[in-house]
């Protein structure tokens, strides 16, 4: 089963062409990892463009809506899904209290699920959806506008 991570375009490093560990930060209200089921989704919005539109439009950025596919195989082990009470009925939370970390066995606690996830998730698992609701790879140059657009707000 594959789920959706929503990712803000400010949160990609452009020195290490990746997305910094804030893009897989614990939700605040200690639920996890915030995700939504990608079927779910599609059953209850059509296409996951409009079901950001819906549910997350604070994730709509600079018009783009970046995401990082994750399967179910890639979660930590010993992780947990957690159903949140929140708007989206496709929002879970994804708890890993103990799991593998840079060593096997290593337990991952609050600020090491997100690292977790920051080196394994490489640009193949990051999308972008496209104006017609389908969405691709993301691609280099998609970033390039977010680097221009953060050098003109920090006054480069």
């Amino acid at each position: 089963m594959d789920y959706v991570r929503l990712v803000k375009p400010e949160w990609f490093d452009h020195s290490g062409d990746a997305f910094k560990e804030l893009a897989f930060r614990k939700h605040s209200d200690g639920t996890g990892l915030s995700i939504f089921d990608l079927e779910c989704a599609e059953g209850e919005s059509g296409v996951i463009l409009q079901h950001v539109r819906k549910f997350y439009s604070d994730f709509i950025r600079e018009g783009d809506v970046v995401f990082c596919m994750i399967s179910d195989t890639e979660f930590p082990p010993n992780s947990t899904l957690i159903k949140t009470d929140d708007p989206d009925p496709c929002h879970w939370g994804l708890d890993a209290a103990h799991g593998p970390g840079k060593q096997e066995g290593e337990p991952i606690g609050v600020n090491k699920l997100k690292s977790y996830f920051t080196h394994k998730m490489g640009r193949e698992n990051f999308f972008i959806c496209d104006g017609d609701g389908t969405y691709r790879g993301l691609e280099r140059a998609d970033t390039e506008p977010w680097h221009m657009n953060k050098m003109l707000a920090d006054g480069e």
